[in-house]
């Protein structure tokens, strides 16, 4: 029986409705009826068949999505579905005339004797006997067709190659699959002549069909897609097909083919880092914003996402540099260099194939389902990153967990010059019938809501939208964020500042969408530093703990600036922002200024205010306290990366005297105060440095990766050390407060 012959005893409604869609099936029947249609071509022993649908000519081939039409249709057309019923329906009536002279030739009947009107009743009850095995036979060929046309599919999907779903799924994606499984997630799975799978993350549904690549899914791509690929996956495991150890050895394979490439692309990028620190700031030209951005180009094409946002913020600050911009520090450019240089470095030592995915990053999110979100929006706030993107940023409440979800449109802005521009006009996502400005103002619902790990949120079209009313934020709704206390928010929210030298880029970015909300209990007029060109403002709660708001000025913040200018004292006033450590005391990045509704201050409550905003007034700074310990050791920290950030000036192809015999001299302090660890580090960095000017050029380059090593070493540990007196200062001086007021009291 040839190919053709064998799928159209096979074909159902399931099958037509897998090629094309449910509509396109019921067109085609209704047009069966209406239209006129004649087999012009249709050989038993032929892979191809030719029908007349109306004024259409179908062409029908194996397999049966490869069947064309005359008409401009580039699908599968209701005159394709059609001509495939006509043919089933031929190819029945071939297959019962050819049952009814196999039964002639074996009763020995002439076809005048079945024609003749005379019989016995013996006669007729024998012909219909034999006229329903006829049926029953031709019912049972048509679904032993069906069977092995799933047990073909079933053959397909079983030898489908592992390996390849991942590489069309993405590593991301294929270890979150993984993630799933082991919580015992499952996707719907039915068979017919057809397997359809519904994911268990979003709306897809595919339809896999034999041949496979022919199957087809609801996201309309015609070739076969990251959603086919996964739905193989699940057939796979709920068959017991692949196990959980098998998705990982696999997962564990198909990186190892990309490995050697990744290796290849961080020994070419560490190369080129110790050729920066080699040459030193000092001699750098312009000519290394291009080099940068071909860094960042290499690691786009190697698939290293994290690191080509790395290279892209890189250029940036060597921009900074050349222009010699009032924001710009050596210090920051270094850490920022020899942070990029270790997880550089990591790339070449790690192994492990899951976490060498996970440093390399993706180049985009995974969005999940979730139930739906009653979301009340806070605030919104324009960006430009040191990446090269700027947009907007929407940040939301939600109101039954009050989590912060955010929405980010972005523009890249790194090939051109373009002015700002904004979207504030533009259409509101998920079918909110309101532009972007009118969406700071409301209180919606939002169902079928998708975000990422970070609490992103997905402008997706399977998201709608239902606005509720306008937006009102009480004390109620953000509770867990809003701070009168500062004690509290030095506790509960400083600590999560303390960030590791390597931090993951993905808890970066969660913690960067999470804003608080400080109401002081008074706060002085804000005053600009002109020498300094930045605002400050200083809050002060009921217990006289500071918090102070620092503004640096550029283009972006001038009308906030201005704002914060003219804001004079008032209650129940609340500055939404991002809060720090810095320089010894906490401060605050603010993003918008609101009022938030709260209970009337008792008497007693507003006695104790006036008498704390009295002392406030007569006492100075809390900061003017004796030197101690961690102030010594945070001092002699900073010092060590002033000279630290000297060599990286310099570079090391001219080593300045002056700066070996400063490391000795801050070993010996080091030494002093028993951080030894510390000391013996730099002792070795001194050692290095004075070896390096005696080598010659061809042991120079192994020397450079010896010293950029210890070097790395260094600057994490002044990165961590500064950080942590940071916030022993800032706690030391809280405790100090809050102990003389308690003796006041007393």
């Amino acid at each position: 029986m040839s190919g053709l012959i064998s799928i159209l005893n096979s074909v159902d409604d399931d099958y037509l409705i897998g090629i094309s869609n449910k509509g396109t099936l019921k067109r085609a029947y209704k047009d069966k009826e209406e239209i006129e249609c004649a087999v012009v071509h249709f050989d038993l022993e032929d892979e191809e068949a030719e029908v007349k649908t109306g004024e259409e000519t179908v062409k029908i081939k194996v397999p049966l999505s490869e069947s064309t039409c005359t008409c401009p249709s580039r699908s599968i057309c209701r005159h394709i579905v059609l001509g495939i019923l006509v043919l089933c329906e031929q190819n029945s009536k071939s297959v019962d005339s050819a049952n009814t002279e196999k039964k002639i030739a074996d009763t020995g009947e002439s076809k005048e004797d079945k024609a003749s009107p005379v019989c016995d009743k013996a006669e007729v009850q024998t012909d219909s006997n034999e006229k329903e095995k006829v049926e029953l036979k031709t019912k049972e060929d048509s679904k032993t067709s069906e069977i092995n046309t799933l047990q073909n599919l079933k053959e397909e999907l079983a030898g489908y190659p592992v390996e390849k779903a991942i590489k069309l799924i993405g590593i991301r994606r294929y270890t979150k699959l993984i993630d799933e499984i082991k919580l015992g997630v499952k996707a719907e799975i039915n068979e017919t002549s057809i397997v359809t799978v519904k994911l268990p993350s979003g709306n897809h549904v595919i339809k896999l069909l034999y041949p496979l690549e022919h199957s087809a899914c609801t996201c309309h791509k015609k070739e076969f897609c990251a959603h086919k690929a996964e739905a193989v996956i699940w057939y796979k495991h709920q068959n017991n097909l692949l196990n959980e150890n098998d998705m990982v050895v696999n997962l564990g394979n198909v990186r190892q083919v990309n490995d050697k490439e990744i290796k290849e692309v961080a020994l070419a990028l560490s190369d080129f880092i110790e050729a920066i620190i080699n040459t030193g700031l000092s001699r750098i030209s312009y000519d290394i914003l291009d080099a940068v951005d071909r860094m960042a180009l290499l690691c786009h094409n190697a698939g290293l996402a994290n690191f080509e946002g790395y290279f892209r913020s890189l250029r940036e600050s060597f921009d900074a540099y050349l222009k010699r911009k009032a924001s710009f520090k050596t210090e920051a450019l270094m850490n920022e260099t020899m942070r990029l240089y270790r997880r550089i470095k990591m790339l070449c030592e790690i192994e492990d194939s899951s976490k060498l995915a996970g440093l390399a990053g993706n180049f985009r999110g995974e969005y999940q389902s979730v139930a739906n979100l009653e979301l009340t929006t806070v605030t919104a706030t324009h960006f430009t990153n040191r990446s090269g993107y700027e947009g907007e940023t929407y940040y939301f409440i939600e109101n039954n967990t009050s989590e912060w979800y955010s929405y980010t449109v972005s523009r890249p802005m790194f090939y051109e010059n373009k002015r700002r521009t904004y979207t504030e006009m533009s259409e509101a996502p998920w079918g909110l019938d309101i532009n972007m400005r009118e969406l700071c103002n409301i209180h919606f619902k939002l169902n079928n809501a998708k975000f990422d790990d970070r609490k992103r949120l997905s402008s997706t079209q399977d998201s709608k939208g239902e606005i509720i009313e306008t937006s009102h934020i009480d004390r109620e709704l953000v509770s867990k964020w809003y701070y009168d206390d500062f004690t509290e928010l030095f506790e509960e929210q400083m600590i999560k500042n303390l960030r590791k030298w390597i931090t993951p880029k993905k808890e970066m970015e969660a913690r960067e969408s999470e804003l608080i909300f400080v109401n002081p209990s008074h706060f002085d007029k804000a005053e600009f530093i002109q020498k300094e060109q930045k605002l400050v403002m200083r809050l002060v709660d009921s217990n006289d703990i500071e918090l102070w708001i620092e503004v640096q000025y550029n283009k972006l913040e001038e009308n906030g600036i201005k704002f914060l200018e003219k804001l004079l004292p008032e209650k129940n006033l609340c500055f939404l922002g991002k809060v720090y450590i810095k320089n010894g005391r906490m401060c605050m990045y603010p993003i918008t200024v609101v009022k938030i509704s709260k209970d009337s201050e008792t008497a007693d409550e507003r006695q104790l205010n006036e008498q704390n905003e009295e002392e406030c007034n007569t006492e100075g700074s809390l900061f003017n306290e004796k030197v101690s310990i961690i102030e010594y050791i945070q001092t002699l920290l900073k010092d060590i990366s002033v000279l630290m950030a000297d060599l990286y000036q310099g570079g090391l192809i001219a080593i300045n005297d002056s700066i070996i015999a400063e490391t000795g001299a801050k070993a010996e302090k080091l030494r002093d105060i028993e951080m030894t660890l510390m000391s013996e580090k730099l002792e070795k960095l001194k050692e290095k440095l004075e070896m390096h000017r005696h080598l010659f050029d061809e042991k120079k380059q192994q020397n450079i990766s010896e010293i950029l090593e210890i070097y790395a070493y260094i600057v994490e540990y002044l990165y961590i050390g500064i950080q942590k007196t940071e916030y022993d200062i800032v706690k030391e001086s809280i405790q100090n407060k809050r102990k003389r007021i308690g003796e006041s009291n007393e």
